[in-house]
């Protein structure tokens, strides 16, 4: 039996709307969104904020945002794209669950960031 993870779910809810040809998005670029704003900000900022003159902290943060596609390129080949698109084929209201995630990602994203700057690890130095 396989198992499918909560990164398969988002995938496959960008592949099904790019499938039914009502959105410009992909499974790749669903789940990027999902991982920039969801992990990348509330956590790679504030280090990014403070180490900026850091080439490697820059260097690094760059090749952090390239991860989820490399990702995508290397879990869902053929096979495993057709086992994600049977298991989750009989869902409904697609773009529902697209924007739950969405909300979910940003208003966690925020949250982090409102608190890092509260809790003083992002501060108004510009």
């Amino acid at each position: 039996m396989k198992r499918y993870y909560l990164f398969d779910y988002i995938w496959y809810i960008g592949e099904a709307l790019r499938e039914k040809g009502g959105s410009p998005s992909s499974g790749s670029l669903t789940l990027s969104f999902v991982w920039w704003f969801g992990i990348l900000v509330p956590l790679l900022l504030p280090v990014m904020y403070r180490l900026f003159g850091n080439p490697a902290a820059i260097i690094c943060g760059l090749a952090l945002l390239f991860l989820p596609e490399i990702f995508c390129r290397l879990r869902y080949i053929e096979q495993r794209r057709k086992e994600i698109m049977e298991h989750y084929s009989g869902m409904k209201r697609l773009y529902q669950r697209l924007f739950v995630f969405y909300g979910l990602t940003i208003l966690f994203a925020a949250t982090a960031l409102i608190l890092m700057f509260s809790l003083g690890f992002i501060t108004k130095k510009l």
